[in-house]
This record gives structure tokens, sequence and C-alpha cells, in this order.
């Protein structure tokens, strides 16, 4: 979408009964909201993002499926959880969401 990554945010909700997946839940990291979100209510939009997550996360940066760096899911904001984030299970994650689309 070509915009600051830190004016959008995302969390994943606990997985219950209803949903095979958990949703994925997008807000507007910005004071009073900019809109950001409601641009993904496009399906084109959205399907792309995904497909654009999914291939920072395909493994083509080097690391392994159990760990991350900074050409996949590290940044300066998530340095406090490096050593927790792993590439493979949000790999895994969003080829579901896209095979299930």
């Amino acid at each position: 979408m070509e915009i600051p990554s830190n004016d959008l945010n995302s969390t994943v909700a606990n997985k219950n009964e209803v949903y095979t997946l958990p949703p994925i839940i997008l807000y507007d990291n910005v004071p009073g909201g900019a809109g950001l979100v409601a641009r993904l209510q496009y399906e084109e939009i959205l399907k792309h993002s995904l497909e654009a997550a999914l291939e920072r996360v395909s493994g083509k940066c080097g690391c392994g499926e159990n760990d991350s760096c900074y050409g996949c899911l590290r940044n300066y904001r998530n340095q406090f959880v490096h050593n927790f984030l792993q590439r493979g299970p949000i790999s895994k994650y969003l080829q579901q969401v896209l095979n299930e689309w």
C-alpha cells in the first residue's frame, strides 16, 4: 500500500471454535485514524497485501523457519521480541489464509 509500516498495525485474535484460522485484526496506528484499514475493504487490495506479506516471509531472506531476520519479520520497533519471532508459522498461516480465499 506504500505507507509507512508504523501507520498500520495488526494482531491476531485468539483461536476459538468459530474460526478455522484465528482472525487478523487490523487497525490504523495514527491518532484519529488515517483510513488505511478502510482501503483494505477492497478485496484486490487486501489479497495483494496478504500475497506481499507471504512473499516477504517465504524464506528468500535466507533465515530458517524457526528464525527471523531484518529481511522478513524483524525491525527496530519489535527488537524486544526478536528471539521469539519465527518466519515459518507466519508463512504457513498466510498460505492457509490465501488457500481458503
